[in-house]
C-alpha cells in the first residue's frame, strides 16, 4: 500500500472544494422550507470544518448523498469553512441522494458559539420534524479536558504506518496532551492526503484539539458545560420537553463519564470513542444505510453505528474504540461512584504502610489498566476489575476495619461493573485495547488539570476529592 501524498495545500484545499459544491443542486429553496418534512429520523451534522480537519468534510458529506434523505430519514447538514485568503462562510444543506440542497443563503458563523449550535438545531427541529432528533457533532474532541490552545494542532506523530503489518499504530510513547501543548501548528511539517484516491486502509494520521466544535478563525469551542446548556434549551424550548434521541461525537476521547452524565436529563444515548480518531471520522454511507427501509429502534440503531465503526476501522488499526451508551443509567453509575469514592478516601486515611494507596496506583497503573492515548484517561471498568483483583495487597491498621473494607468495597465494585455492563448497550475495541469497556475516567498520577475543577461530575461524586486526596497522600 502507498500512500499517494499531495504536496501543494491549495491543491489539496482546491480538491474538497471540488467534491462538495460540485454536486449541490442549483435550484435552492428560500431561507426557510415551504414544507415541514416528517420521518422517523432526522440527522443533524454539525460539522465544524474552520481548522485543520477541513480537507475530510468533503468526504463525509459525499458519502450521506449515498444514502440521501428518504420517508425515513432527513439528512440535514450544517457546514462551516474558511476559504484560504478568503473569508469565513457557513451554508445550510438537506443531503437528497446524489447531490445538496442548499437551504439559504451563505452566511457567517463562529461554530466555537453555542449560540450558532442552539440556531442550527431550532432549524433542523422546525423545519424537519421526526419521531427521533439526532445530533452528530462533527469536529475535534479533548475530552473533559480543556487544554489552553488557540488554534488546532495536526499532531500527525501520534500515529504510525507500520509497513509489516500494513496497520496504522499509535505511537504510545507521545502523550495526548503533552503533545499538543508543546509543538505548534507546521504545516509545512505535514502531509496531505490525496481525497481522490483516499482509502482507509492508507491512512496514517489524526486530527484533534481541544474542547469540540473548535473554530481556528475566532479561536472559539464549544465547552462541555455550554454543551450541556444548549442541550438543556433544545429539549425545554425546541423539543418540548422530549429528549434529544441520540447524541453523536464523531471526535476524539468523549466517552467519558464526566462528559456523559451532565446530559442524563437531555439524551437518550451517546455514541463516541475512548480513544483518538482517524481524521476520516465515520463512514456515513455504512452509518446511515439501514434507515433506507428499515425503522429501527434508537438501542438497535446506536449498536449499528458502534458495530459499523468496529467494520470500517478493525482492517486498518488496533487502537480503535467505540461505545454507545444509555444515559439514563448515568445517575446510578455516579450513586456508585461516589460510595467507592467515600470507601477508599477512609481506606487511605487508615491505610497501613501506604497499602491502599499502592493498590489503587498499581490498579491504574498504564502497565494493568486500559489507558488511551492520553495516560491520564483510564478505562472506569478494567479500573474497577483490577481494585477487586488487588484488594488482598491492602490492609489497613485495624484487622475489623480492613475486613470491612474489603467487604463494602468488594461489593460496590461488583455493582459498579453490573451498572457499567447495563449502561453500556454496545462496545468495540481494537486489539490493543481489547480490555476497554466502553467509559472512560480522568485519572491523573501527579497534576490535577486546571480545566478539571469545573467538571459537576467530579464535584457531585467526590471524585475531585479523591484525587487530590490520592496525590497529595
Amino acid at each position: 500500500m502507498t500512500l499517494k501524498i499531495i504536496n501543494s495545500k491549495l491543491k489539496y484545499i482546491f480538491l474538497n472544494l471540488l467534491i462538495l459544491f460540485t454536486s449541490i443542486d442549483a435550484k435552492q429553496p428560500n431561507t426557510k422550507t415551504q414544507n415541514k418534512i416528517g420521518g422517523t429520523y432526522t440527522i443533524g451534522v454539525y460539522i465544524a470544518a474552520d481548522n485543520d480537519l477541513f480537507p475530510f468534510a468533503g468526504r463525509n458529506i459525499k458519502q450521506m448523498q449515498n444514502i440521501g434523505s428518504n420517508q425515513n430519514l432527513n439528512i440535514v447538514v450544517h457546514f462551516n469553512m474558511h476559504k484560504t485568503n478568503g473569508k469565513k462562510i457557513s451554508k445550510r444543506f438537506l443531503i437528497k441522494k446524489d447531490k445538496l440542497v442548499q437551504i439559504g443563503p451563505d452566511f457567517s458563523a463562529d461554530s466555537g458559539n453555542v449560540n450558532t449550535l442552539l440556531d442550527f438545531c431550532k432549524w433542523q427541529i422546525e423545519n424537519f420534524p421526526a419521531d427521533n432528533q439526532i445530533l452528530i457533532l462533527w469536529n475535534h474532541g479533548t475530552g473533559i479536558i480543556e487544554p489552553n490552545l488557540r488554534k488546532a494542532i495536526n499532531p500527525s506523530h501520534l500515529f504510525n504506518y507500520n509497513p509489516k503489518n500494513k496497520l496504522i499504530e499509535l505511537n504510545r510513547n507521545i502523550n495526548f496532551f503533552d503533545y499538543i501543548n508543546s509543538n505548534p501548528e507546521n504545516p509545512n511539517q505535514t502531509n496531505q492526503i490525496d481525497l481522490n484516491n483516499l482509502d482507509l486502509s492508507n491512512i496514517k494520521r489524526v486530527k484533534k484539539t481541544k474542547g469540540i466544535c473548535f473554530d481556528d478563525t475566532t479561536h472559539n469551542y464549544i465547552t462541555n458545560k455550554e454543551l450541556k446548556h444548549a442541550l438543556e434549551i433544545i429539549c425545554k424550548d425546541y423539543l418540548k420537553g422530549k429528549k434529544l434521541a441520540i447524541l453523536v461525537c464523531d471526535a476524539c476521547l468523549m466517552s467519558m463519564i464526566e462528559v456523559v452524565a451532565p446530559l442524563k436529563n437531555y439524551v437518550n444515548y451517546f455514541v463516541s470513542s475512548q480513544e483518538v480518531v482517524l481524521g476520516t471520522g465515520y463512514d456515513y454511507t455504512k452509518t446511515m444505510e439501514p434507515l433506507l427501509n428499515n425503522i429501527l429502534s434508537k438501542e438497535r440503531f446506536v449498536e449499528h453505528i458502534v458495530k459499523t465503526y468496529r467494520d470500517t476501522y478493525g482492517r486498518v488499526t488496533h487502537d480503535f474504540t467505540q461505545s454507545a451508551i444509555n444515559v439514563s443509567k448515568a445517575s446510578l453509575i455516579e450513586h456508585n461512584l461516589k460510595e467507592i469514592v467515600s470507601i477508599l478516601m477512609k481506606g487511605l486515611e487508615k491505610q497501613d504502610k501506604n497499602s491502599v494507596k499502592e493498590m489503587i496506583r498499581t490498579s491504574k497503573h498504564r502497565h494493568s489498566c486500559t489507558h488511551f492515548d492520553e495516560i491520564s484517561y483510564i478505562d472506569l471498568g478494567h479500573f474497577y476489575y483490577n481494585l477487586l483483583n488487588n484488594l488482598d495487597k491492602c490492609n489497613l491498621k485495624n484487622i475489623q476495619d480492613t475486613k470491612n473494607f474489603k467487604k463494602d468495597l468488594t461489593m460496590l465494585l461488583k455493582n459498579g461493573l453490573d451498572i457499567l455492563n447495563k449502561a453500556i448497550v454496545a462496545n468495540v475495541a481494537g486489539k490493543n485495547l481489547k480490555n476497554a469497556t466502553g467509559i472512560s475516567i480522568y485519572f491523573p498520577e501527579r497534576n490535577i488539570h486546571s480545566s478539571y475543577f469545573q467538571s459537576t461530575f467530579a464535584a457531585k461524586t467526590k471524585w475531585i476529592d479523591f484525587l487530590k486526596k490520592y496525590i497529595n497522600n
